[in-house]
């Protein structure tokens, strides 16, 4: 399977405007705070591929403040996941030189994701 392919999978696994699903084995795995924003970052991926607006194919930013909004999780709380996650291997954070203010953008590390579901359907 390319690439393209695999990043519209795991779209599909994941999205949708109104709600995220919640996949009980990333619950199990990596706790229900870890895996809804890891979903909410799928999710977030997945828009800007479905409207071109990638940077360099993968990355794409979502501001602390609105992922505070959405979840009411504080700065301290959304520093916890990402750094779990990124320990884990399934996102890559970045900030680009030269952007006033920097902002952080996250990658989803598509196989090790896809690798989780596809742990999910065997058990």
């Amino acid at each position: 399977m390319d690439l393209e392919m695999k990043k519209a999978l795991l779209g599909k696994l994941v999205s949708n405007n109104s709600y995220i699903k919640h996949y009980y084995s990333l619950i199990k795995r990596l706790g229900s705070d870890y895996s809804l924003l890891l979903c909410e970052f799928i999710n977030k991926f997945d828009y800007y591929r479905q409207n071109n607006q990638l940077v360099q194919e993968e990355w794409f930013f979502y501001k602390r403040d609105d992922i505070e909004k959405k979840f009411g999780f504080s700065e301290f709380k959304q520093r916890t996941i990402i750094n779990k996650l990124e320990k884990e291997g399934l996102i890559k954070t970045t900030f680009f030189k030269g952007e006033m203010p920097p902002k952080r953008y996250y990658s989803i590390e598509i196989d090790k994701v896809l690798k989780l579901f596809l742990e999910e359907k065997i058990e």
